[in-house]
């Protein structure tokens, strides 16, 4: 699939080492022709989340270290830092709302991880730190004493863990009882990383060697890294299409009184499923809600929510007495307080939650997610009704 080059502006933070003071185009590179992996180097090249060296290489068999990966990673999937342009505002958005539960309580608290970097490491001071453990990719219980290592050369299960992060997968991974790996050295895994390889695995990211093994602790070279990292592309921008059209209807006690057609709602189809992103969903309602003469339910960091880096969890909350909640990877879900199960699990496509809302193979009218959906092959519009919980009696 075609992908969209990202922005000229972005090239200085897109680097996969530290500091480079001149780019190697794509053309220029000395050490390619022939490899392996010749092809997907050249297409990432092309897309600029990665690069050669200043003398015009790329050392493809060269290993890779923990902060370029992590960087390698969060730059192809377009969670770019914080640093007051439009491009970092996922990553301001994940920031402001960032969450967790208490174990012990379970209740809800402020999410402010401490991942230990050596003072003044490029990966903290470019912002690529708070990137990465405010959207969940890099947890840090994972590592000894909350210390990253940066320019510790990544292993393959870290890979596997990242990249099964990376494309929301980390309900299913944290599920799995992984007793179904397929490698000879499967008995050398650590229990807690079983299931980051057996879904790593399972969408093709990573696989395993011609004799049989996996050899999670072995590290992985630089050409390795950008193959796994197009895989995951591969996998989470699947059914991209821009062509599709938005109509949303805002009604109460369903009357419709207020709608918009929008391409402000990012969409994909996989396979029969139709996905929105619920972010996208939930603000556009807002602002109907407000146009239409209804409550203003905005704070000063937006639209009123809650983000859970280490679930992949995204909450709303409204008017304060009805939840949403919705996970990547898991079909159960809660709307307007009730529970509800989707046919298929969410999704994530670039660090942002997509919940199906249309199935392709079913008739309509159809209730996915809301109710009163429908498609229209002619103009290519997907058209859904969506309509706020009545407020308690006082």
């Amino acid at each position: 699939m075609k992908r969209k080059l990202i922005s000229l502006l972005l090239t200085a933070l897109l680097l996969c080492t530290a500091s480079v003071p001149a780019l190697a185009a794509p053309g220029q590179i000395s050490d390619l022709e022939g490899h392996w992996a010749q092809a997907e180097i050249e297409t990432a090249m092309k897309e600029r989340w990665v690069n050669g060296y200043p003398d015009g290489t790329f050392h493809p068999q060269g290993t890779i270290t923990r902060a370029e990966f992590t960087k390698m990673l969060l730059a192809a999937i377009r969670l770019y830092p914080d640093n007051g342009t439009s491009a970092g505002e996922p990553v301001r958005w994940m920031k402001d709302h960032a969450c967790y539960r208490e174990p012990v309580r379970n209740e809800m608290a402020r999410y402010s991880p401490i991942l230990v970097l050596p003072i003044g490491h490029w990966f903290t001071t470019q912002g690529w730190k708070d990137t990465a453990v405010y959207s969940g990719i890099l947890v840090p219980a994972d590592y000894t004493e909350y210390a990253f290592h940066p320019d510790q050369a990544i292993s393959r299960y870290e890979i596997a863990v990242l990249t099964v992060r990376a494309l929301g997968l980390v309900y299913p991974a944290t599920h799995a009882d992984g007793d179904d790996l397929p490698f000879t050295d499967q008995d050398t895994f650590q229990g807690w990383v079983r299931g980051y390889i057996q879904e790593a695995t399972k969408t093709g990211v990573l696989t395993g060697y011609p004799d049989g093994s996996f050899s999670p602790k072995a590290p992985a070279t630089r050409a390795e890294a950008v193959v796994m990292v197009s895989r995951v592309l591969d996998y989470m921008e699947e059914g991209l299409d821009p062509n599709i059209k938005v109509k949303i209807r805002y009604a109460e006690d369903r009357t419709r009184y207020a709608e918009t057609v929008t391409d402000g709602i990012q969409l994909q189809q996989v396979g029969d499923i139709l996905y929105a992103n619920i972010l996208d969903i939930r603000t556009t309602q807002a602002h109907l809600r407000c146009a239409a003469g209804g409550p203003n339910i905005f704070s000063e960091q937006g639209l009123r929510a809650a983000w859970f880096p280490l679930e992949q969890t995204i909450e709303y909350d409204p008017f304060g007495f009805d939840e949403d909640r919705y996970q990547a990877g898991n079909t159960a879900f809660l709307y307007e307080g009730g529970s509800y199960t989707f046919p298929v699990p969410p999704r994530m496509l670039y660090g942002e939650l997509m919940i199906p809302v249309y199935d392709f193979s079913l008739g309509e009218p159809q209730n996915i997610w809301n109710w009163n959906c429908s498609w229209d092959e002619s103009s290519r519009t997907f058209t859904f009704l969506l309509s706020d919980p009545e407020p308690p009696i006082s």
